[in-house]
């Protein structure tokens, strides 16, 4: 190989770098522009699929952070699921993650009430965030 062509080797591959970082820039560029814009992610509660031991989950370890609900009975856990629902309708949307997994964050910046949607669409869980995970959220896009 001569000098001249490793040369030009290393300026193409310099070159197919920085374009793509240029498209990841833009790419994240776009996500933000949409994020802040109120772009939905999400377009209604009715689009998640939930997954029954999801929300029996979520309720039974969080459910005294959406609302006080009358006992475990089913109808109490239907009555979490719909304020689970309004939350995704009525929330802020942020791409991130969740214990690595990709998907939408839904919160309401007031109660600091939040739910993870994953990239599939299924509800994961819904608590309500501590002041320190609510500020990593809005900096990060990442709940732990």
């Amino acid at each position: 190989m001569s000098r001249v062509s490793f040369f030009q080797d290393a300026k193409d591959l310099s070159s197919n770098i920085e374009k793509k970082k240029d498209k990841a820039k833009s790419d994240n560029a776009t996500k933000a522009a949409e994020e802040a814009s109120g772009a939905k992610l999400i377009n209604s509660a009715d689009d998640v699929v939930y997954n029954g031991k999801s929300v029996d989950k979520a309720f039974g370890k969080y459910g005294k952070d959406f609302g006080a609900y009358p006992d475990g009975s089913s109808s109490s856990v239907k009555l979490f699921e719909q304020d689970v629902k309004e939350l995704i309708n009525t929330g802020v949307q942020k791409s991130g993650t969740w214990y690595g997994k990709q998907g939408t964050h839904i919160y309401n910046p007031t109660t600091k009430q939040w739910t993870f949607i994953n990239e599939e669409g299924t509800f994961n869980t819904a608590f309500k965030l501590s002041s320190e995970q609510f500020n990593y959220l809005i900096e990060t896009g990442v709940v732990r």
